[in-house]
């Protein structure tokens, strides 16, 4: 580092000890926004500090997916540096690299690994300047119209982002014709990822995708799992889902979550859900594979799908047969200390 990235570090580090010691905040987007005013560049520099690095995108499922391939990764012995509070733009990147520098210098080389969330509209900044090994595209649905603008915007940011970083693999959710729409316009490396089979669950009848990126026919489902997700084709110019190199099967959705098979050989069976399933592409792609992978896995589904993360606004007969969520993430109803469960409707 030269003379002017020395200093942005230095400013850095006071201002985090400042933000959590004095403020007793957290720290995680300032340390790093001050580094880059004083050297707009200094995400090129910090990129040297890990020999592998992911970023995860999309509209749902970022800050999920960033956290379980970090903790599969730190399960395999390797040194993670992850964002793990969602500062999900280049100051909160930066932020992240330069907090963790001290002890990724003490690890050893080749196993200090990198895992960022990212924002859709900051990857063309963040993209060029770190040169991850691995890109991974959960989804893209309409967000935030007043920043993202229409959906074929954001395809053209992530495209353009990959283009300035051709070395990086595109691991992507071919389920998602948007998402495939990107892989079939850049020369990356690519893997898709995918549910191979319907769940059986209700879809969502609004699609964010109705039409073929190839020639704008009308596509058609073979079957839908939400949105515009599920196994589409175009009766028109012939263009469909990819194959998918890394794919669940045999799902099968209950009401607890409880009844889950793992098949490590060659990938897990998993509930309908992109995270997990980006976890185990991406995760199998960087430790090949982690033996750990179960456990931080299960402890995953554990968290995730139990009753005690479970919405709190739950079907009447749940209700009538006493299930309550404990210690819910979200309360959508006043707490009343004496109230245990309504009486069920006869």
């Amino acid at each position: 580092m030269n003379l002017r990235s020395s200093l942005a570090c230095t400013s850095s580090d006071i201002a985090r000890w400042g933000l959590r010691s004095v403020l007793k905040r957290q720290g995680g987007v300032l340390p790093g926004r001050i580094a880059m005013k004083i050297d707009p560049e200094l995400l090129s520099d910090l990129a040297s500090l890990v020999d592998r690095s992911v970023v995860i995108t999309g509209t749902n499922g970022k800050t999920t997916t960033s956290n379980l391939i970090a903790d599969a990764v730190a399960a395999s012995g390797a040194t993670v540096v992850c964002n793990r509070a969602g500062n999900n733009m280049e100051p909160g990147v930066v932020g992240a690299l330069l907090e963790a520098r001290s002890g990724l210098k003490r690890a050893g080389g080749g196993k200090r690994v990198g895992v960022f969330e990212c924002d859709e509209l900051y990857t063309v900044r963040v993209l060029p300047k770190l040169k991850p090994t691995y890109f991974v595209l959960l989804n893209l649905f309409r967000d935030q119209l007043d920043r993202y603008g229409e959906i074929d915007h954001t395809q053209d940011v992530i495209a353009h982002a990959l283009e300035l970083s051709p070395a990086t693999t595109l691991i992507y959710n071919a389920d998602d014709p948007l998402c495939a729409a990107i892989a079939a316009r850049v020369p990356n490396t690519s893997i898709a990822f995918g549910i191979d089979g319907a769940t059986g669950t209700e879809s969502d009848r609004i699609s964010d995708s109705r039409f073929c990126s190839q020639c704008n026919a009308p596509l058609e489902y073979d079957y839908v799992q939400y949105g515009q997700l599920g196994a589409y084709h175009c009766p028109s110019c012939g263009w469909a889902r990819p194959a998918l190199v890394r794919r669940v099967t045999d799902v099968e959705l209950t009401y607890d979550a409880t009844n889950l098979t793992w098949s490590l050989d060659p990938i897990p069976t998993h509930p309908q859900r992109t995270s997990p399933r980006a976890t185990t592409a991406c995760t199998w792609s960087i430790t090949s594979p982690p033996p750990s992978l179960r456990r931080t896995s299960w402890a995953w589904t554990r968290r995730t799908c139990s009753p005690r993360s479970m919405p709190t606004c739950l079907p009447a007969d749940a209700w009538a047969a006493g299930i309550l969520p404990v210690a819910p993430s979200r309360q959508t109803w006043p707490r009343i200390p004496w109230l245990r469960s309504p009486d069920p409707v006869h």
